[in-house]
């Protein structure tokens, strides 16, 4: 979510920050939960984005050791590059969370909290990439330029998808905090706010035509061992990744 944005969201929510709602988050703990459910979701695709740049310049021969783009990813200019994201992640949690986190993230330290989800979402970051950055030892031919530039596309465009649905999630629970409409309307899944829909619509629209563009038909082709996976599947497969930790963030009774 833009600087702007959050903002704008928050001052339109101010003048119900004191009003007490049964089960419902206050102003500060909302901004906490609106704030980091946005941030871990740009922190993956910023990490994506560390891994990507190896991964292009392993193929062009810039990067000498493979290992440098995998796991841990503890050598070389990609550790450094993931370290600062990790930070900046890390910095900006805590500055949407203090002075008040949820009861429901546990009663630890910001920085504990912050340490704690960065290395959740490392977990999904890797799992995503691993997938996208796949084993292609099966194939005689191995992985040839077209097939990598796919490979990059899909870890741009499916984090990026990923961090923009769960900003359509995360608006939809600042309309709900507005008394807009119930907090229901906006479970993933089964959205029923027409502006979230709309929001999600355009994702949907957009990032696999971008993907089979690049991984398919005339000028695109994907590796082996993306089994055959089109755009609409690798958008659907980060947008499940988001369902998964929606109740992590908004997780107030």
């Amino acid at each position: 979510m833009t600087r702007t944005l959050f903002v704008a969201l928050a001052f339109s929510l101010v003048g119900l920050s004191a009003r007490p709602v049964a089960a419902q988050p206050t102003f500060d703990e909302f901004i906490c939960e609106m704030r980091s459910s946005t941030l871990l979701w740009v922190f993956v695709r910023a990490k994506a984005g560390c891994v990507r740049k190896c991964q292009h310049d392993l193929r062009a021969g810039d990067v000498a050791d493979p290992a440098e783009c995998q796991p841990p990813y503890d050598i070389g200019a990609t550790h450094g590059c993931i370290n600062g994201v990790e930070g900046k992640t890390g910095g900006k949690f805590c500055k949407a969370c203090n002075p008040d986190m949820p009861e429901c993230y546990g009663v630890d330290t910001c920085e504990n909290t912050a340490d704690g989800l960065v290395a959740t979402f490392e977990g999904e970051a890797d799992t995503l990439l691993g997938e996208i950055y796949c084993d292609e030892s099966g194939d005689p031919n191995g992985l040839n330029a077209i097939e990598g530039k796919c490979e990059d596309t899909v870890a741009a465009l499916a984090t990026k998808a990923a961090a923009y649905y769960a900003r359509c999630l995360a608006k939809c629970r600042a309309g709900a905090f507005k008394g807009a409409y119930d907090a229901s309307a906006c479970t993933p899944g089964a959205v029923t706010d027409e502006r979230t829909q709309y929001c999600i619509s355009k994702i949907q629209l957009k990032y696999p035509l971008y993907i089979d563009r690049r991984c398919s038909g005339d000028v695109g082709d994907a590796p082996e061992c993306h089994n055959g996976r089109t755009g609409a599947d690798w958008v659907a497969r980060a947008e499940s990744d988001v369902d998964e930790h929606y109740a992590d963030f908004f997780c107030e009774p």
